[in-house]
């Protein structure tokens, strides 16, 4: 019950998982590294990378002290209970002056983000709006007060993910092992505070009534426990966790700062009590995968329950309004309980609709997930009698079709646009021209014959260098390897030269390797190879023809990651933006019968030529070329789609 639902997530869809793991470095910097890998298999999904960072200017610091101490007095003024922070009373706050402060913060904190440049790129590169993505902030200093003043930042502000993403940004510290549980019926506990002191009380009747309806009308099993208001109930509460199993944990009512929850007047309980450990462990144990917390300055009691093993809890930021955290736990269990809905985006839902909270504001701010990053995706309720769709975030905008904002993201963004055209060149195409392949055996290429001198020396699918690589001793073994057809032998090589600093971004060994692997996965297992080419500038514009190569290489892994019966293994060719270069390349190319279809080529009078040798006899993909002497009704001797300028049309 605890796994990924297989139902919702289609090829074009594989959940991944996004992680950015903040160290201390030299010199008073941060190091933060990124890592791109499938929810599925835990395998990497981009090449790792990182950046380093200030360690949290003093203009970020002071600009979360103003917002906060604003937000307590303006809170305190609208029934927000303050039991003992050091706060000015005898000024004025405005719901004006406490925006203009947020805005600020966020401002001071999207400015220090500004330097993580290498990883913006990459997750532009690997992650989409339409995936389905879990995004986790994993702070290891080493510092407790590092990581809790990184942990108060406003994570689900940063503009770069709310412009390009739809995800909920999850913390996380140190954590335990994943949690797996085979099927059965969810328990859920709920601990309620009971508290009869006027500075104590709160209502908790909206929270009980909310758990009542969404989780036992879930046919989750759900148990509420509540405080005497004057009586001793600890010992009854910790016997009970002691020996029970909860999947679920709720807690309703006072915790604060120093890592307590008050479960009435006169009583609580440390979370840093060992005893008190010893019993979230076993419960961990027993299988408890969420702990939410819906209590005050809880970001202290979150890090001890992931120390604990417990790979989901939430909890507030900050001091709450006691009608921000009803409201909260009513959006929260509405969404989660949905059919095939995510915990984070559960969480995600739920805290976006606080920021409509009238008089009370930034509310949105306060709630928070934490996660172990290696956690498979959890949902309450994973089963779904619907046709499965993409989770939605709320949002006041209407939703564009995913694919659209990939592309346009792609096409106006810089530089990048052949990547996600090369990708969708590939995708769309592998099944129907393989379709088209084997039932028209007796179909034969017409080829034209033209000087090929040293043509062979331009195209290579591992077997040999081409230019603008870079030799050593493992690219060597790997290209001897291939020549012999020691596949696996070859991918190990060229894996080891990829391995190496400043290599791992080389889409030609990147397409090597993974020809390879794809040899040596239908050797083995059996299955049938789709060969594809593509001809790029390799000599005089190895910038564009990286781009291009990029965005091949990407989605040649995925696609034969995820099929076990078809393989690609792309050609490259190199060609210059050669007319002459480009012909010769493109008869090599018509000569083999197993090629189904060429991208490229770059420049227009490349692949103008090109189009004359194919002749009919190849589907060629031109996703960079403006010519328009390819459009089909201007040719009636090849078979050539322009891509780029009709969608830019």
């Amino acid at each position: 019950m605890f796994e990924r639902a297989p139902e919702m997530n289609s090829p074009q869809i594989e959940p991944k998982r996004v992680t950015l793991t903040i160290s201390q470095a030299a010199n008073h910097e941060l190091e933060v590294k990124l890592a791109v890998r499938y929810a599925k298999d835990n395998t990497w999904a981009s090449d790792p990378s990182s950046d380093r960072l200030v360690a949290l200017p003093q203009q970020l610091l002071d600009a979360y002290a103003a917002w906060r101490q604003n937000y307590l007095v303006y809170g305190r003024n609208r029934g927000l209970i303050v039991p003992s922070h050091p706060i000015e009373t005898n000024v004025s706050i405005s719901l004006d002056d406490c925006d203009k402060l947020k805005d600020k913060f966020v401002t001071e904190f999207d400015r220090w983000l500004s330097g993580l440049t290498q990883i913006r790129e990459n997750l532009l590169a690997h992650v989409s709006r339409a995936e389905l993505i879990s995004f986790v902030v994993q702070t290891e200093t080493n510092d407790p007060q590092l990581d809790l003043a990184l942990h108060r930042l406003p994570w689900n502000e940063w503009k770069f993910i709310h412009k390009h993403y739809d995800t909920e940004i999850a913390l996380s510290t140190k954590h335990g092992p994943i949690i797996r549980r085979e099927g059965g019926k969810l328990r859920a506990l709920a601990i309620c505070g009971s508290y009869q002191q006027p500075e104590h009380q709160l209502d908790l009747n909206p929270d009980l009534a909310a758990l009542s309806e969404h989780l036992a009308n879930s046919a989750i099993e759900l148990e509420i426990w509540t405080a005497e208001p004057t009586q001793t109930t600890k010992l009854d509460l910790l016997k009970k966790l002691d020996r029970s199993t909860y999947h679920l944990l709720f807690f309703c009512g006072h915790s604060s700062a120093n890592n307590q929850i008050q479960l009435n007047d006169r009583e609580s309980i440390s979370l840093e009590d060992p005893r008190f450990q010893r019993i979230l462990t076993e419960l961990r144990k027993r299988g408890l995968i969420l702990a939410f917390f819906n209590s005050c300055e809880g970001l202290g009691n979150a890090s001890i329950l992931m120390s604990a093993g417990i790979p989901y809890v939430v909890v507030m930021k900050e001091l709450v309004h006691d009608i921000v955290a009803q409201e909260f736990i009513k959006y929260f269990l509405k969404s989660a309980i949905e059919p095939n809905k995510p915990i984070h985006l559960a969480v995600n839902q739920a805290r976006s609709k606080l920021q409509w909270l009238d008089k009370l504001p930034h509310g949105d701010f306060l709630p928070v997930l934490f996660q172990n990053p290696d956690q498979p995706l959890f949902y309450i309720n994973p089963i779904s009698t619907e046709t499965p769709t993409t989770p939605q975030l709320s949002t006041d905008e209407p939703v564009k079709p995913p694919t659209s904002q990939w592309l346009t993201r792609w096409l106006f963004g810089a530089k990048s646009a052949p990547i996600i055209l090369g990708g969708l060149v590939l995708l769309s195409l592998a099944n129907l021209l393989f379709f088209i392949k084997t039932n028209n055996s007796n179909h034969q290429k017409n080829v034209r014959q033209i000087s090929t001198n040293d043509v062979n020396s331009w195209i290579s699918a591992g077997d040999r260098i081409l230019t603008g690589s870079h030799e050593d001793r493992d690219s060597e073994l790997g290209h001897t390897y291939f020549s012999s057809q020691q596949y696996a032998q070859s991918a190990a090589a060229f894996d080891r030269y990829l391995g190496e600093r400043g290599r791992a971004n080389n889409p030609q060994f990147v397409i090597f390797s993974s020809n390879a692997k794809a040899y040596q996965q239908v050797a083995t297992s059996g299955g049938k190879i789709l060969k594809f080419a593509t001809s790029v500038p390799l000599g005089n514009n190895q910038e564009i023809a990286t781009e291009i190569l990029r965005g091949v290489a990407q989605k040649q892994i995925e696609f034969n990651r995820k099929s076990s019966t078809l393989q690609l293994v792309i050609i490259i060719g190199n060609d210059d933006n050669s007319s002459d270069k480009s012909q010769k390349i493109a008869q090599k190319f018509v000569e083999d019968p197993d090629i189904l279809a060429v991208v490229g080529h770059n420049a227009s009078n490349a692949s103008e030529e090109a189009a004359k040798v194919y002749n009919r006899q190849l589907v060629m993909l031109s996703p960079t070329s403006f010519s328009t002497k390819l459009k089909k009704e201007d040719r009636q001797d090849s078979i050539s789609l322009l891509l780029l300028p009709l969608i830019l049309l």
